[in-house]
């Protein structure tokens, strides 16, 4: 069978149906496994309707070869994957017109903390540190203080009447846990920071 050379009329329109549903598996293929894409909403998106198109062009390929082989497949079926063809590319238009930039712009505030800075704020990122603070205040409205926990005072905290008794066992004292010396290098420079305060 050679899909580029014409025996009738009637396999015309199976010709271009098999021809144009090969293309959509490749392109479907490339979309979902082989595109890169560094915003992970956009990826995850697009990877999906690739998947889609990998769907619908294997099937259509399967249904062009058979019809084009000679058995005898239902017009139904083509009609139905070309519905489900344009269905396809209408919901991948919507997606990528509607969907995806309110999707992106939720990803930037809640997982980055802040949207793409706009031209104005990039202009504003070469002013001096201090005419930023003054402009920031100045737009902003004054953020209350955060509520500061009472810090315990050195004199305020317990301090043990006594060592624990120690425990002789078995082990040398060369095979101490190690445990007890970190706590006492942590003592040490806790002590230290105190000291210069």
């Amino acid at each position: 069978m050679d899909l580029f050379t014409a025996t009738g009329a009637a396999e015309t329109p199976d010709r271009i149906f098999l021809i144009a549903h090969m293309l959509v598996l490749i392109v479907g293929t490339a979309v979902a496994f082989f595109r890169r894409d560094t915003h992970p909403i956009r990826r995850q998106g697009v990877k999906s309707i690739g998947y889609g198109m990998i769907a619908l062009g294997a099937a259509g390929t399967l249904i062009g070869f058979l019809r084009l082989g000679g058995y005898d497949v239902p017009d139904l079926y083509v009609l139905l994957l070309t519905i489900l063809d344009v269905m396809l590319i209408a919901a991948a238009i919507y997606f990528v017109r509607s969907v995806l930039p309110g999707q992106m712009a939720g990803f930037d505030t809640t997982i980055r903390g802040r949207t793409r800075p706009s031209p104005v704020s990039a202009a504003a990122s070469n002013r001096p540190r201090t005419q930023q603070a003054a402009a920031r205040a100045a737009v902003q409205p004054a953020r209350p203080a955060a509520p500061q926990m009472p810090r315990p005072t050195p004199a305020a905290r317990p301090t043990p009447a006594a060592p624990p008794p120690a425990v002789t066992t078995a082990v040398d004292a060369t095979t101490a846990p190690p445990a007890a010396a970190a706590s006492q290098r942590r003592g040490t420079r806790r002590d230290r920071k105190r000291a210069k305060k």
